[in-house]
Formats: C-alpha cells, sequence, structure tokens
C-alpha cells in the first residue's frame, strides 16, 4: 500500500506561532504608548495572523506492506518545501508462516 499525504510542517508551525505571541507581546507592551486607534489596529492585525501557517508544507509518502519474500516493511520519509526539515523512518521484519 502506498499514500501520499500532505500536512503542516511542525518546525513552521512553530516558528510561526513564535512569531505570532511576539508580534502580539511587542504590540500589547504598546498599551498606552500608542493612541487608542493606532493600538486597536495593531491588535486587529496581529490578531489576523492566523493561529498556523495557512498552507501545507510538509509532504509525507509512505509504504506500508509484504515483500515478495515475505518480509513486513514500513517505510516512511516526509520533507518539508519551505524549510527543508525532513523525517525518515524505515522497518523490515521477516514474518514467520
Amino acid at each position: 500500500m502506498s499514500a501520499d499525504n500532505w500536512m503542516h510542517c511542525p518546525r513552521c508551525a512553530q516558528k510561526h506561532t513564535e512569531y505570532r505571541e511576539r508580534e502580539l507581546r511587542t504590540i500589547k507592551a504598546l498599551y498606552g504608548i500608542l493612541g487608542p486607534d493606532e493600538y486597536a489596529a495593531a491588535m486587529k492585525r496581529a490578531n489576523a495572523i492566523p493561529e498556523r501557517p495557512e498552507e501545507p508544507t510538509f509532504k509525507e509518502n509512505y509504504d506500508i506492506g509484504m515483500e515478495p519474500d515475505d518480509t513486513f516493511i514500513v517505510a516512511y520519509f516526509g520533507r518539508c518545501t519551505k524549510c527543508s526539515y525532513s523525517h525518515t523512518f524505515n522497518h523490515k521484519e521477516d514474518v514467520p508462516l
């Protein structure tokens, strides 16, 4: 069996979350310094940043199944198209008949 899947990259999601939180902290620190309208507009812009990246960039490829010599295999590879983060997992096991 073979499948492909797209998901959100864990590294990009973490960086995005840190960016969003940093922006919100920066603007909250300006409370009382900016005028009310400027502060409200800045908070509106910061709150408009989505909580996670909008597009999935982590492509997963995997195979699970039996080889002709009765070996069970699991092969997984995932890679982000944005930051190049990747992960690989391979497992083979002889299956007693």
